[in-house]
């Protein structure tokens, strides 16, 4: 009996020693773990500015390519600058100089690889002339002007104010212009695009629309229109002198009053 007793004993001495074993090795394991030499690499992101370049005056632009793009008034020339923001890809292939025309010219080749679109902000004090092809175009600012010229193709996207005495607008490749304000006499050439007037004031205005343009305008005395290859015109107002044509396969001017 005494023997059995002695047995169990000794079990559970062993069985003590064996969890406290245990113990001892979780605690090791843990500390070593918690303790590593192994170094831990923190990788930290990549953060991108955008830039800036501080300009000598130009009163002209041109616009290249497929870009975001935000017209901003500055109150001096000394305030003249351009931000840019490539989002850190490293094969773009922007770039901008102003001409010896005193045009500022940007522009980035289409990389069908990319998958972000640079924003650019121009700061400008005075513009007289913009030509925009592919990009997406606001004006935070009405364009204050006795002339303005405005060239867009390629699909470009333009949304602007104007108060002017003359300005000449071309759109064309599917592009679309929205052009509000105030102008005295507007010349128009349309092909393949939108362009909406309707919140545009005008006395006088020319229109040439072609290959399924469609124009809205606001005219108060004088409307010169001709459409043809099913082109569009519909205008607001009662011109006084009225002269219309209708072209080469067709076209249609409406009046919408």
């Amino acid at each position: 009996m005494y023997l059995a007793y002695q047995i169990m004993c000794d079990m559970k001495r062993i069985a003590s020693i064996f969890l406290f074993a245990m113990a001892v090795c979780s605690v090791s394991a843990q500390s070593l773990i918690g303790n590593s030499s192994t170094p831990v690499i923190e990788v930290e992101q990549a953060t991108y500015l955008p830039k800036t370049d501080w300009l000598t005056t130009f009163d002209k632009v041109k616009i290249d390519g497929q870009m975001n793009v935000v017209f901003k008034e500055v109150k001096s020339a000394e305030e003249v600058r351009i931000t840019y923001d490539t989002k850190g890809d490293i094969t773009t292939k922007f770039k901008f100089e102003i001409d010896k025309n005193s045009r500022l010219v940007v522009s980035e080749k289409l990389d069908s690889k990319r998958t972000t679109i640079t924003d650019v902000t121009i700061y400008y004090y005075i513009l007289k002339d913009v030509k925009i092809a592919h990009a997406k175009a606001k004006f935070e600012n009405k364009i204050e002007s006795a002339l303005f010229d405005l060239t867009m193709s390629g699909g470009a996207l333009v949304d602007m104010e104007v108060n002017t005495l003359d300005i000449a607008v071309e759109c064309t490749g599917i592009s679309s212009l929205t052009l509000k304000g105030q102008t005295k006499y507007l010349t128009m050439n349309v092909s393949t695009a939108k362009v909406d007037c309707s919140n545009l004031s005008t006395v006088s205005t020319t229109v040439e629309a072609s290959h399924s343009a469609e124009v809205r305008i606001v005219v108060s005395e004088r409307l010169e229109a001709t459409t043809s290859t099913s082109a569009k015109l519909l205008y607001k107002g009662r011109p006084i002198i009225l002269r219309n044509h209708m072209v080469a396969f067709g076209g249609d001017i409406i009046d919408i009053n």
